[in-house]
Parts: structure tokens; sequence; C-alpha cells
């Protein structure tokens, strides 16, 4: 089976689900990226821990979080309820990396789950990749 190398930093348009059935003009676009290695690494290095009884506890919402902050590098259409566009903004995090300001992150509390998992499931080969 031939394994195919990710590109970090590559990036595409996402529409979350809840969107698609809207005329395309009006559907908000994520534009995601790739992760790092060293970004996936912070991000599980930040999300478990051994707890007392030598499991490990697991911070999804930490992690979720983290891995739209790395993976989120802008989008359009997207709203307030008053029609108003959301101004989309980014800093540089103390490695020097521009991440989504947590600000940005806020306005997409109901979707930060399906963002994540997109950006990581962006990394991973498709059913079809995997049986060439």
């Amino acid at each position: 089976m031939p394994l195919y190398a990710i590109r970090p930093g590559q990036t595409w348009d996402y529409v979350p689900r809840r969107f698609r059935s809207e005329p395309p003009e009006q559907q908000p676009a994520f534009r995601l990226r790739h992760l790092t290695s060293r970004q996936q690494a912070e991000i599980r290095d930040m999300s478990s821990r051994m707890d007392s009884q030598g499991g490990i506890e697991t911070k999804v919402g930490t992690a979720e979080l983290r891995t739209v902050q790395f993976g989120l590098v802008g989008w359009d259409r997207w709203r307030y309820g008053d029609g108003e566009e959301v101004p989309f903004a980014q800093e540089r995090s103390p490695r020097g990396e521009q991440i989504a300001t947590l600000g940005c992150l806020d306005t997409l509390i109901t979707l930060i789950d399906e963002l994540a998992a997109e950006i990581l499931g962006g990394q991973k080969l498709t059913e079809t990749e995997q049986g060439n």
C-alpha cells in the first residue's frame, strides 16, 4: 500500500454540515490547514496526563480548541445573526506561529468539535487512498 506525505501548511476550504443545504453564496467556508508534527505533539501533551490510578485522563475540549487555533487560517461568509461579517484575526504564538485568536474561536463555539475533526481527519488517508 503506498503511503502519501502530508504537506504541512496546505490549506482547504470546509463548509460545516449544518450549512450545506443553504445556497452556496450564503454558506460559510472555513479555511483549514494541516498541522505540523510538533503542533500535533503539543496538543497530545497538553490534553492528556496520567491520573493517580495510573490511567490516562484526556481533556478533549482543550485538544479540540488548540487544534482549531492551529488549523484555522481564515473564513468567508461567517456572519453574526444580524448579517455583519465576523472579522478573522490571528496572533503570534510563543513559538512565532500565526494562530487564530481566542476571540475568533469564541464565535465558533458550536463548530469547534466539527472543525477539529475535519482538521485532524484531513491528515488521514481516505478509504480510497488506503486501498491504492
